[in-house]
């Protein structure tokens, strides 16, 4: 279903606050199924967001672990297609057949 490198998009998902967050994009940084505190998942990823304007990307970018995602590196059609960044410090755990 997903691999290593692959760039996903989520329906739904909660973030560190237990928000529900709607439709985002992932990327797969491991596909090997474990446990993390008992609950089992399939693979980890990195979530992707866009930049809103100039300094809105200024300010996600003056943090170090942001890695920033060039336009013409997004290829896909199911995806935005929007500059962006990788936020690489915040993993999230999921289940493939969710």
């Amino acid at each position: 279903m997903c691999k290593l490198g692959d760039i996903i998009v989520v329906k739904e998902f909660k973030d560190r606050n237990g928000n529900l967050v709607p439709k985002h994009s992932f990327v797969v940084i491991n596909d090997e199924p474990d446990f993390i505190e008992g609950l089992e998942y399939d693979f980890i990823s990195n979530v992707m967001c866009s930049f809103h304007d100039e300094k809105h990307k200024k300010r996600k970018l003056s943090i170090k672990s942001n890695l920033e995602i060039k336009q013409h590196q997004i290829c896909g059609k199911k995806l935005n297609n929007k500059e962006g960044y990788i936020r690489a410090d915040d993993l999230f755990y999921f289940k493939k057949r969710k």
